[in-house]
């Protein structure tokens, strides 16, 4: 019997530390729609699929992204707003993050969406941080309290 526990402990340990990743995936507050992911191979992979980002604002701790595409109906959009989780030392800091979106629409009619997405997982300990928008080529400050 103590020869069938130690077999099944190990394939558990196995199952438990290869379902754990390093991306961070908190749950969107601030009434958002959805909240930045961190962590370097989720910014690795993040889908890049063609949209135009038509505008970028900051509400309170929500980033508001008003972008076009290509498809149909926009439904079976997937976006994200994902970290590199790293951060580089100036004055204020700066965050690198995409604008990850997969479109799997074959249409070719153009669309506008807009979602926001929580930055409070973003802060540093200054009170104001840059978000470098990578397939946008520009930045944004975020301040807080």
């Amino acid at each position: 019997m103590t020869c069938l526990r130690l077999p099944s402990f190990l394939l558990f340990l196995a199952f438990f530390l290869i379902s754990c990743g390093d991306d961070y995936e908190p749950r969107p507050s601030n009434n958002c729609d959805d909240t930045v992911i961190i962590g370097d191979a989720a910014f690795d992979n993040a889908s890049r699929d063609p949209l135009t980002i038509n505008s970028l604002d900051i509400e309170g701790q929500c980033l508001k992204v008003n972008y076009t595409a290509r498809g149909c109906d926009g439904d079976d959009w997937v976006i994200k707003l994902v970290d590199g989780a790293l951060i580089m030392e100036s004055l204020p800091p700066q965050r690198q993050v995409v604008v990850a979106f997969e479109n799997n629409e074959p249409c070719r009619a153009s669309i506008t969406r807009e979602t926001t997405f929580d930055l409070s997982p973003l802060q540093v300990e200054t009170n104001s941080v840059i978000l470098r928008i990578e397939n946008d080529d520009s930045q944004i400050l975020y301040e807080y309290e």
